[in-house]
């Protein structure tokens, strides 16, 4: 986890595009690494309720994803866009 935090601190303070790309590919990859990671804990938590566990992972995902959305569009229409960034 720490170095998510290392690879997300740098990623923010990146000023230059040559850094900004591979940041975010490593980014990315930590993802879609922690995702499929997660997927699988969620299957294997109890053979007998696997249908349940998979589909609430799939909603809590997607629930995060929409709050995120949300959260972010209220604060570029409180502030401005370039705020966020």
């Amino acid at each position: 986890m720490e170095t998510a935090y290392c690879i997300w601190v740098s990623f923010v303070l990146s000023v230059s595009l040559l850094l900004f790309i591979p940041l975010s590919i490593l980014m990315e990859l930590g993802f879609y690494m922690m995702h499929s990671t997660l997927q699988t804990q969620a299957t294997e938590l109890s053979p007998e309720a696997r249908g349940t566990a998979v589909s609430l992972f799939a909603f809590s995902l997607f629930l995060s994803q929409g709050i995120g959305t949300h959260s972010v569009g209220l604060w570029i229409a409180s502030a401005t866009f370039i705020a966020l960034f």
